[in-house]
């Protein structure tokens, strides 16, 4: 299969991913105070995207995407680029819940 790609400042993701369930936390990455250039951990995209959520909320998120898409159409749109690579990419690593053994039989 092959699939259409995007280059974004972390490499190549599939195009179209903003039709992924991620969508909401990309408005929030992209008016977080993170940068393309600071190359932020799955960890801190999550605590970017809570932060922005929290002092925005999700409508203010997408507010604040649409104004800059409207005062800064070039380079909103790398931006958003970035923000959808990398709000798909911490989406796609949920933490996987620890399983405990018990050494013990009963």
């Amino acid at each position: 299969m092959t699939r259409n790609m995007i280059r974004t400042c972390q490499g190549e993701e599939t195009a179209n991913p903003r039709s992924g369930p991620w969508a909401a936390w990309a408005d929030a990455l992209f008016v977080s105070m993170l940068q393309c250039s600071d190359r932020p951990s799955t960890g801190q995209a999550r605590q970017a995207i809570a932060a922005a959520i929290h002092a925005y909320s999700g409508r203010g998120c997408a507010e604040r995407v649409a104004q800059e898409f409207g005062d800064h159409p070039e380079t909103a749109v790398v931006r958003m680029r970035w923000a959808l690579a990398v709000a798909s990419e911490s989406s796609d690593q949920r933490e996987r819940p620890t399983v405990r053994v018990d050494d013990r039989e009963s």
